[in-house]
């Protein structure tokens, strides 16, 4: 029997009249296709169709995400100076993550739903009301400073996702890792910097989608290599220089004359291997590993899953990106760790049956709800724990909480918010921090998101007090090479990043680790370089038909927002390279 009948019929009356065909977007101008596949969604989740281009659908679901930023704030309560991932002019407060654990900060918070009002308006006055995790840490961690941290041991700035890792920092979903610098998505890796997309790498510098690595420095597509160097495409090989076998001799000769502790230097091999990347080496059509009846990018271990991006085991899924440990039948989603039945939703754990929602865990049945842990059948809810038929955080009956969200879905439904995503001020983050590890949003994606904007110098890890006791020198001013720098000059001192117009500094344990590895010191801030990293990769989220540059094959790749040109073979044509290659 239906809980919500009026609803259901008006629904089912819009559904029942809907056709597939072209659409323009509101945001971007571009017209684009509503299919009878996303029909076919939109009446599994009885929901409304969006007006929206779906790439732009999910670029506001990445604006729920942690992001790479980390901000002085004042706790909620008392003031007191904290670290969090939400920036000081946000509107939404933070509290420690222990304390906000520890309280259950929404049950004495609620409002009483006003059903002649717009609905996003009453949820608002909560979302800004109630606090929120300051760094979304879970699990136990031990000296270590990041954002939706599991479990790490001495980490520093280390976002989304960290798991068992140890001395890593300025690091983007880096798992089982050890004295990892600057990476992205990287897992089993030790000693290594500069790593995107990359798993069982030591002693690497400069790495792509590079797997089982040793030794190697400036490599793309590598897989089981040792000793290699500004190459790609490579299986099973020791000393390759520039795609060159050499002997082991002849290698050394080679990698002597080369010293990549010289910041010059190290920048211009940097240069010849974005240039090898867009120019000589091969790319895939995909990066997916044992997937069946899938499209999309960097998937692994997912069956029938069709636009979907840098997954993990999901299954029957559509128009998402970012799960871990399993996914079942959800569609337009960004971040989900084995959760089943979800629409709309960013950050979700361990729940069932949820839409147009952020930051659950072992939830089910929820609707337009923010924060909540382990509650069913609420709507509208906001830093709720443990609770059962609430509305913007009021207890109900059960017939008294079906009866009122079939009005409110009703009208939701008439004045057009039923079907929108969480308003963009409703991100801890900000929209616009949120996800520019990938891209940056436009001014019109900001505009109709109705995000709020924040100033990126204020809240700095460092302060003005700081800047004004410590001078900031120039990214220029620092030595050439690593032998040269000094300890007790360089260590700690304000660096500023100029194109991002942020200030940073070297660690102590950051100089030990360029020296014992002769690479250089930073000119930018870890943001900067992370980002870089990240958008080597083919993170666009989206795809886009092109023809393979062998066999002129029509194929679907993946969007990279470095290397719009660059020679993409069929897999066919891929893998007949490799083999002639190696």
């Amino acid at each position: 029997m239906s809980h919500t009948p009026n609803y259901d019929a008006k629904i089912k009356t819009i559904l029942d009249q809907l056709q597939p065909g072209p659409r323009v977007c509101p945001v971007t101008g571009e017209v684009w296709d509503l299919t009878e596949e996303e029909i076919g969604w939109l009446k599994h989740f009885s929901v409304p169709p969006s007006e929206l281009l779906p790439l732009i659908r999910r670029h506001w679901l990445n604006g729920f995400n942690a992001g790479l930023n980390i901000w002085w704030n004042k706790h909620a309560l008392t003031g007191q100076r904290i670290l969090s991932y939400i920036h000081p002019d946000n509107k939404i407060k933070p509290i420690p993550d222990t304390e906000w654990h520890n309280y259950d900060w929404g049950e004495k918070n609620y409002s009483d739903l006003n059903n002649g009002q717009p609905f996003f308006p009453q949820m608002r006055e909560l979302v800004f009301k109630i606090p929120s995790p300051s760094l979304r840490v879970f699990g136990e961690s031990k000296n270590t400073v990041g954002v939706g941290v599991v479990s790490a041991e001495d980490c520093f700035m280390v976002f989304g996702g960290i798991l068992n890792d140890r001395r890593c920092r300025y690091c983007y979903v880096v798992k089982d890792s050890e004295e990892v610098l600057d990476a992205y998505t990287t897992r089993f890796s030790n000693e290594s910097m500069s790593l995107a997309e990359c798993e069982r790498l030591f002693n690497c510098v400069a790495a792509v989608q590079s797997f089982d690595c040793h030794f190697c420095a400036f490599i793309f597509d590598c897989r089981n290599c040792e000793n290699c160097f500004l190459s790609s495409n490579l299986r099973n090989k020791k000393y390759v220089f520039r795609n060159q076998q050499l002997t082991k001799e002849q290698y050394e000769e080679e990698i002597n004359k080369i010293n990549l502790e010289s910041y010059k230097i190290f920048c211009g091999y940097w240069e010849e291997f974005i240039k090898m990347l867009r120019e000589r080496s091969v790319w895939p059509e995909n990066f997916n590993t044992s997937c069946e009846d899938c499209a999309g990018e960097s998937l692994r271990k997912c069956l029938r899953c069709r636009e979907c991006f840098s997954s993990t085991e999901a299954t029957d899924c559509y128009q998402g990106l970012m799960t871990q440990g399993g996914a079942e039948k959800c569609a337009y989603f960004s971040g989900l760790v084995k959760v089943g039945e979800a629409y709309m939703c960013a950050g979700v754990t361990n729940s069932q049956r949820v839409k147009f929602s952020c930051s659950l865990t072992q939830c089910l049945n929820l609707e337009y709800c923010s924060t909540c842990y382990n509650c069913e059948n609420c709507f509208g809810c906001v830093g709720l724990k443990n609770k059962k038929f609430c509305i913007l955080n009021k207890q109900y009956s059960e017939e008294e909480y079906w009866q009122k969200v079939d009005e409110i879905k009703c009208a939701m439904l008439e004045n057009g918010e039923y079907g929108r995503f969480l308003p963009g001020d409703f991100s801890p983050a900000g929209i616009e921090f949120s996800a520019d590890i990938y891209f940056d949003y436009s001014p019109q994606e900001l505009d109709y998101f109705e995000a709020a904007i924040f100033d990126p110098k204020h809240g700095a890890v460092v302060s003005e007090k700081d800047l004004a006791e410590n001078l900031p020198i120039k990214p220029e001013e620092l030595p050439d090479l690593i032998s040269d720098a000094d300890e007790t000059k360089h260590v700690g001192r304000i660096i500023f990043d100029a194109n991002l117009q942020r200030p940073f500094s070297i660690r102590k344990e950051d100089f030990e680790f360029y020296r014992r590895h002769n690479l250089p010191l930073p000119r930018e801030h870890f943001i900067s370089r992370v980002r870089r990293l990240a958008r080597l990769c083919n993170v666009s989220f989206n795809r886009y038909n092109t023809k393979c540059q062998n066999c002129k094959k029509e194929i679907w790749i993946a969007g990279n927002p470095t290397f719009e040109e660059r020679k993409v073979f069929c897999t066919e044509c891929y893998l007949k390279h490799l083999e002639e290659n190696n």
